[in-house]
């Protein structure tokens, strides 16, 4: 064999090297970009299932502060007259009917002089003690 015949034979070698090197990174970065893409895609569906989540609860907190207004205003609208009247006694059993509803813990009604005028806790409500 002479030195040109050597000089091809090694440069076969190293083409064949490269191109068996070539397709061996080219097989892992497609293994590596695949598992990205799969691990992008669970992070975009946790984000999106956290920002719906969070958009619910915020919607039902809403809609519950609405509707504790609302009972605010019924509840003041109904105390008005036994208030104007100073009669606690009438004023309690006005409210009754909302301490059984279980989303409403107390009814407070205070005079001018933040003094209580009448306290009257849900039977569902814990006690002060526990």
């Amino acid at each position: 064999m002479n030195a040109q015949e050597k000089k091809f034979g090694r440069m076969g070698f190293t083409v064949k090297t490269s191109w068996i090197n070539g397709l061996t990174i080219l097989v892992f970065l497609t293994l590596t970009g695949a598992l990205f893409l799969y691990m992008e895609s669970d992070l975009v569906d946790l984000a999106l299932r956290e920002y719906v989540r969070s958009a619910d609860q915020l919607i039902v907190e809403r809609e519950a502060e609405k509707r504790m207004q609302a009972f605010t205003e019924i509840c003041s609208d109904i105390s008005s007259v036994p208030l104007f009247n100073f009669d606690p006694d009438s004023l309690k059993i006005s409210l009754t009917a909302y301490l059984k509803m279980p989303s409403i813990k107390a009814i407070r009604v205070l005079s001018n002089e933040k003094a209580d005028v009448i306290a009257a806790p849900s039977n569902s409500a814990p006690s002060p003690s526990t």
